[in-house]
């Protein structure tokens, strides 16, 4: 059972982020920026780079982690900091790298750790909250593993439970940090392609991190590579999937061949 959108997305912004030379310096280093760019709802948006790009910097600017030191960001019409927190976290989900703690935790209590934007810490839930929780355990794969411990899954798994969390709070966009880190390939697939879904069936805006950017090419609609800070390039798989962009973007030698059954751009380094 899908939940309706009406009773909590009804005030969703219809735009997602506007960046206008926006930047951020830590001391005398430029960590992002910099940059101008939109971000828009219902498409998976890569991020793509070497490490020290800027990729992770960016994503927090635009989850309210850290405040641009230079330009503006804006977000769903208005500026990013005009946001009341509990309103902000109401339309955007953040998941970073690594995990916080769940120890003692129920995979359906994390789950349910995602309406805290609507009831804060200490408000009691109702039925379409639990229905939100259920829902969101559904869609993210792990219904059947509500009552085991979280930090007893295996990575897939766990990711998975985590992503719950995130659903649960019904946010119109998703940034995630890396979130296929340390899974096996299966799992790396397994988790963007859920990924996918998501913008595809529920609407929603995801920016994720990356480093293989052959998964990126496969699952994004949307790649922006970042090199130093700054935006390389910003396409379509297809337009970053250049020998000449890849080379340039990581500073070793690389080719691209069809993957024989889809014909889509594969990497490789030579």
């Amino acid at each position: 059972m899908h939940l309706s959108s009406d009773w909590t997305r009804g005030d969703a912004p219809a735009a997602g982020w506007e960046l206008d030379e926006a930047g951020f310096t830590l001391g005398d280093r430029a960590l992002v920026g910099p940059l101008t760019l939109r971000l828009e709802p219902g498409q998976v948006h890569g991020l793509i780079g070497p490490n020290g790009s800027g990729k992770s910097t960016l994503l927090r600017l635009l989850g309210r982690q850290l405040a641009p030191t230079s330009g503006r960001i804006g977000f769903g019409g208005r500026p990013i900091a005009a946001w009341r927190a509990r309103d902000f976290a109401r339309q955007v989900a953040y998941l970073p790298q690594a995990l916080p703690a769940s120890d003692g935790m129920t995979v359906r209590e994390l789950a349910a750790l995602g309406r805290y934007p609507w009831h804060g810490a200490l408000g009691r839930h109702g039925p379409r909250d639990r229905m939100a929780v259920e829902d969101a355990l559904r869609r993210a794969g792990v219904a059947a593993f509500a009552l085991r411990q979280a930090d007893s899954l295996s990575g897939g798994e766990r990711q998975r439970a985590w992503l719950a969390m995130l659903l649960a709070q019904e946010a119109r966009f998703l940034l995630l940090d890396e979130p296929t880190s340390a899974l096996d390939l299966a799992h790396q697939a397994e988790i963007l392609g859920l990924i996918r879904r998501l913008a595809r069936e529920q609407g929603l805006g995801i920016v994720v991190v990356l480093h293989d950017v052959n998964m990126a090419a496969r699952h994004c609609d949307t790649i922006l590579a970042l090199s130093a800070g700054r935006l390389l390039l910003r396409g379509a798989p297809a337009e970053v999937m250049q020998p000449a962009v890849l080379e340039g973007l990581y500073r070793v030698p690389m080719g691209i061949l069809p993957h024989p059954a889809t014909g889509e751009p594969i990497g490789y380094l030579q």
